[in-house]
């Protein structure tokens, strides 16, 4: 594995070079702004409610019902929670779509592809960042657990159930979900629909950090509850860049393949980063 750790050390200095050209070329771009939604309150809470309640209570449910399943049909359990996240984030990412069209959110006009360039490079930017963040947040829970506090430092759901899985085709599956169904959902929600109404009631700053600690704080997991909220701070910049949620869908996707890639590359148990970045 030495000759992988020295693959993807060198790609990380390639990509700080292109973080500070990218820092650099950024300095010269207009923020375009994501214009404010006028949705009513109970409107906004109904849409956080029903997204968590999609996510979050079909997994249960379909649990309970898939041990007796798997049982039946010889089934893992690894593969049981595989196909009960797949329709959980399926399930979601219908409901974002539909969200989406039914309020009739309009996005600013930019090409695609210059979308995608502009997320794969904000992602450069924010990767150093997001790295000191994590090291500092997981130096404090540790010293905080030294020192006789009870932290709880259990490992992501996510990473559990691709550790968990064997074969090629379900942790390709599993990827599958990871780099494109997720982005596109909890993008469309927490940036596109829920930052952008809750914009126009607070502010651009206060949503901000508000919507932040929404999302850090729905994946239930401490060991990533700081660097997830400065890492949905960072999408948020990314959007308010762009105007467009295309670039901080790309840069979701970026950084979720980034993890995954360290948790197939190198043993989990020794990179902290890839066991609680997974952006789900």
């Amino acid at each position: 594995m030495n000759y992988l750790l020295i693959i993807y050390c060198i790609a990380c200095f390639a990509l700080c070079y292109v973080s500070i050209a990218q820092r650099l070329k950024l300095k010269n771009v207009e923020y375009a702004g994501a214009g404010a939604l006028s949705l009513k309150r109970e409107e906004l809470f109904a849409v956080l409610l029903a997204f968590w309640a999609v996510s979050f209570l079909p997994p249960f449910l379909l649990h309970l019902i898939l041990r007796k399943v798997s049982m039946a049909r010889s089934l893992s359990d690894a593969n049981a929670n595989l196909l009960v996240c797949e329709i959980s984030k399926f399930m979601a990412l219908i409901f974002a779509l539909y969200i989406y069209k039914y309020f009739h959110i309009k996005e600013i006009d930019q090409p695609w592809l210059a979308m995608v360039k502009g997320g794969i490079g904000c992602f450069a930017v924010a990767l150093p960042i997001f790295m000191l963040v994590l090291c500092l947040w997981s130096a404090l829970l540790m010293a905080l657990k030294r020192y006789g506090f009870n932290v709880p430092l259990c490992e992501d759901r996510a990473v559990s159930l691709f550790n968990g899985l064997s074969g090629f085709g379900p942790k390709f599956l599993f990827s599958l979900t990871v780099v494109f169904l997720t982005p596109v959902s909890e993008e469309l929600i927490f940036r596109c629909v829920l930052y952008r109404s809750f914009k126009g009631a607070l502010g651009s700053k206060f949503a901000a950090i508000f919507i932040s600690i929404i999302f850090a704080a729905l994946h239930f997991n401490l060991r990533s509850l700081f660097p997830l909220y400065i890492l949905s701070f960072l999408l948020i910049k990314t959007y308010e860049r762009f105007g467009n949620i295309l670039a901080p869908i790309a840069m979701h996707a970026i950084f979720n393949c980034n993890s995954l890639l360290l948790i197939i590359l190198f043993k989990p148990q020794l990179l902290s980063y890839a066991r609680v970045s997974l952006a789900q």
